[in-house]
């Protein structure tokens, strides 16, 4: 069974995970506009220096984020305890049509051990 690799780089990206990034790298990041929103910002300028591709999801704002994302999601701006809720939305659907366009089975769930022990595999693209 293979796995997308995936980064998770709260607040910055600097040392490894910022080697990594190229133009074929696309990066998601999460920009609600809450406390941490500068941080992110300045995490996805080193994205876009490195030539990484974002796809950014903010909450709705004055701000704009075009002149750094590729992509832009805006979503309803909520309270902090609620803003999960709204971003999560967007992830979903990428990960769904991801898979999609990968040639996972999306209607069937992760093949248990003993499926994978005798070869079945779980996507098309697997090895």
């Amino acid at each position: 069974m293979t796995c997308s690799h995936a980064t998770t780089c709260a607040g910055g990206v600097k040392h490894g995970p910022i080697a990594l990034i190229d133009e074929n790298m696309p990066v998601v990041c999460l920009a609600p506009r809450d406390s941490l929103y500068t941080k992110v910002v300045s995490a996805m300028q080193e994205v876009k220096a490195c030539g990484g591709h974002i796809i950014a999801i903010t909450s709705e704002g004055p701000d704009d984020l075009s002149h750094l994302a590729d992509h832009e999601i805006a979503v309803p701006a909520a309270e902090p305890l609620l803003a999960p809720v709204p971003t999560v939305i967007p992830l979903q659907l990428l990960a769904y049509h991801v898979a999609v366009l990968r040639g996972c089975d999306v209607d069937r769930p992760r093949q248990s051990r003993e499926e994978h022990h005798r070869g079945v595999k779980p996507c098309a693209s697997s090895p």
